[in-house]
């Protein structure tokens, strides 16, 4: 936030890599009629994010416009919000922008005019064409921004951009509140197998992701007094293939348009289930902006029954907020929109909801995680067709 009042209790954001300079603060949120519902016993420890879902946010004509939509849009929706942290999902450029500097410059002022701590992810057009950046000179640019938390990552793990993010306590606790991880998903590759195809997470990303939230809880055990409920989330710009599982079941929102993913399944949602991640995060499909949960038991390819351990983690699309790229699949209009999560480390809660083009109001408000546990849908778009799973799955009171 560009204001803060003083004496209150802030959160701390730390990075999780070598980078030497002092954490970036993010203060408490306004009460609900200033652009928050401050949750919680009033300590100051909640937290909320605001996702960019960027897709295509400027296109090669909107390099050159002063105050592009997309710009203006954001801009609009952070003075409502007034978030603790923004997170880019990739594609902050559409392909083959001849000048990748100047457009990074303009999608992340509105953020550096409000001194709002960010944090981004590269999408598979983000370093398309002959003459846009590569990731590496990108990232080189982005790193060293003001208000920026973004970072390359560990150089032996494939990919740029593979890091994350503590929310600590306020002082003098400084506990480790919640863990975001940031993950590459890469670019648009030769298949026979499905056109377009995407590279998958790999797997020297999945191993650092395991070790590192092993590591991070292991230290977290050894904190006797910590008794908080730790979340994490995770974020990336193209779909995990769970996305386009045809047992979601699907919440507050709509798939509009196909999945359009990786065909080769890496099983980095297992990974992600193993760790307790609460959910995940991602761009790439403009038009879906759903959040969605795997039942517990569903059929893999070879049609043989699994069941998964737990509930989770949620499979949450933000919708496109960029005017760079395509706001329709059919005959129907999209409105550009934004993701906003809210986290409530006194009570374990995680929620969502939704800002829209021409919506005054918050559209598709949504509990994902309540005392640490992931809710289960209580009622499932009828689409989906899953009312036996969700019969098994939900607790009636």
């Amino acid at each position: 936030q560009s204001k803060k009042k003083s004496g209150t209790k802030r959160e701390k954001v730390v990075l999780g890599c070598d980078r030497r300079q002092p954490p970036i603060t993010a203060g408490p949120r306004k009460p609900k009629g200033e652009g928050h519902n401050r949750s919680g016993t009033g300590t100051g420890c909640s937290f909320s994010v605001v996702i960019h879902q960027s897709p295509d946010a400027l296109s090669w004509e909107e390099g050159g416009v002063d105050k592009p939509p997309a710009v203006d849009f954001i801009g609009k929706i952070l003075d409502v919000e007034k978030p603790d942290l923004v997170i880019l999902t990739g594609d902050q450029l559409h392909h083959d922008i001849s000048d990748s500097q100047s457009a990074i410059f303009k999608v992340v002022a509105p953020l550096i005019d409000r001194s709002i701590p960010w944090a981004a992810v590269f999408g598979n057009h983000d370093s398309e064409g002959t003459y846009t950046l590569s990731r590496t000179a990108q990232m080189s640019i982005l790193q060293d921004l003001p208000f920026s938390l973004c970072q390359s990552g560990p150089e032996k793990v494939d990919g740029v951009g593979n890091y994350y993010l503590e929310i600590l306590a306020p002082a003098p606790s400084q506990r480790p509140l919640s863990t975001v991880y940031f993950l590459d998903s890469h670019e648009q590759i030769p298949s026979k197998v499905h056109n377009p195809d995407y590279d998958p997470v790999k797997q020297s990303q999945i191993d650092w992701f395991t070790t590192t939230s092993q590591s991070l809880q292991k230290a977290r055990d050894q904190d006797d007094n910590d008794s908080r409920v730790h979340l994490s989330l995770a974020f990336l710009h193209i779909p995990i293939p769970e996305y386009g599982d045809r047992s979601l079941i699907i919440r507050a929102g709509y798939r509009r348009e196909p999945t359009e993913g990786p065909s080769f399944n890496s099983h980095f949602y297992d990974a992600l289930a193993k760790e307790g991640v609460s959910a995940l995060g991602c761009g790439h499909d403009h038009v879906n902006d759903f959040c969605a949960l795997l039942p517990r038991k569903q059929k893999d390819s070879q049609h043989n029954s699994r069941e998964n351990p737990q509930l989770g983690p949620w499979l949450c699309y933000g919708g496109g907020s960029g005017f760079g790229g395509y706001c329709s699949y059919g005959w129907r209009r999209f409105h550009r929109r934004t993701r906003v999560w809210e986290i409530d480390t006194n009570t374990g809660c995680l929620k969502t909801w939704k800002r829209v083009e021409y919506a005054r109001e918050r559209v598709d408000e949504l509990v994902l995680v309540e005392g640490g546990a992931v809710v289960p849908p209580c009622d499932v778009d009828e689409s989906t067709g899953i009312m036996a799973t969700l019969l098994r799955d939900c607790v009636v009171s």
